[in-house]
């Protein structure tokens, strides 16, 4: 517990966006299991047990696990704006659809890149 606050001394804008990563992985992991859908759940708990990881640890695999969650945070807010971009473009009829892209998700999405870049960024600057 000590090496955490030691951390968060040194780094807390780092700190609390792997934070808020891990949260909203958590929640989605939750939403998805209330809908009986398993896999999301645990590709959840696994995002926060490996952001967990690149916390405590100062290894070489901490760092790799931080800038492949940093990657996958690049290609989900890309993807999705990317998406809703061509959506934007044609008549999609669907509720459920249309309503995976308000400006909420285009503000998620973009927090997404942010946090990728930002991630990815520092853990370059740690070698």
């Amino acid at each position: 517990m000590e090496m955490i606050k030691e951390k968060w001394r040194e780094e807390p804008l780092y700190l609390s966006i792997l934070a808020l990563v891990g949260l909203a992985f958590l929640i989605k992991g939750v939403d998805y299991l209330m809908l009986q859908s398993l896999p999301p759940f645990i590709l959840g708990v696994l995002m926060v047990l490996g952001l967990l990881y690149t916390i405590i640890s100062e290894s070489r695999l901490s760092r790799r696990l931080a800038r492949v969650i940093a990657v996958f945070l690049i290609f989900w807010g890309f993807s999705r704006l990317a998406v809703e971009l061509m959506f934007s473009f044609t008549s999609v009829t669907e509720a459920h659809i249309r309503s995976q892209f308000t400006w909420v998700n285009r503000l998620l999405s973009a927090l997404s890149l942010f946090a990728g870049f930002y991630i990815y960024r520092k853990q370059n600057l740690k070698n």
